[in-house]
């Protein structure tokens, strides 16, 4: 099993996720549950899960209720962005199907770098090492 960390980025107004290792979906429920939890979320920011080190399982269940669980916050949500970036084609491919026709007011997308998925969500160029700071902790 792999392991999912977070940072929320008040000065950027970014939640960010890192997953690392083999994912299963009712894991990564767990992990936005608890984010949602946290004393400094806040509604409004932007979110990137990170996912270049982590692969999602699909061959155990769990698909079903984690399209629910997103269904749901989508329709409870402000409209803002969250960007997937992973280099791992089956987890890219799989993420862009898993979340398609779910989207009300989450816009969701799928990149392959990190630089696109930042440009999407509008970190800055400047900005962009409170990011780079965090991936490189363990």
């Amino acid at each position: 099993m792999g392991s999912i960390r977070y940072k929320i980025s008040k000065e950027i107004k970014l939640i960010h996720f890192i997953g690392e290792g083999l994912l299963s979906f009712e894991y990564i429920i767990e992990e936005i549950t608890n984010v949602r939890q946290d004393s400094q979320w806040n509604e409004d920011f932007s979110v990137l899960i990170d996912f270049e080190n982590a692969q999602v399982d699909y061959l155990n269940d769990g698909l079903e209720h984690y399209q629910q669980f997103i269904h749901k916050i989508d329709l409870n949500s402000k409209k803002r962005k969250w960007a997937i970036y992973t280099k791992n084609n089956t987890t890219h491919q799989n993420a862009n199907m898993n979340h398609f026709g779910l989207q009300k007011n989450l816009f969701i997308k799928v990149f392959n770098t990190l630089d696109e998925s930042l440009d999407f969500l509008g970190v800055n160029v400047q900005s962009r090492n409170i990011v780079t700071c965090f991936r490189e902790q363990k």
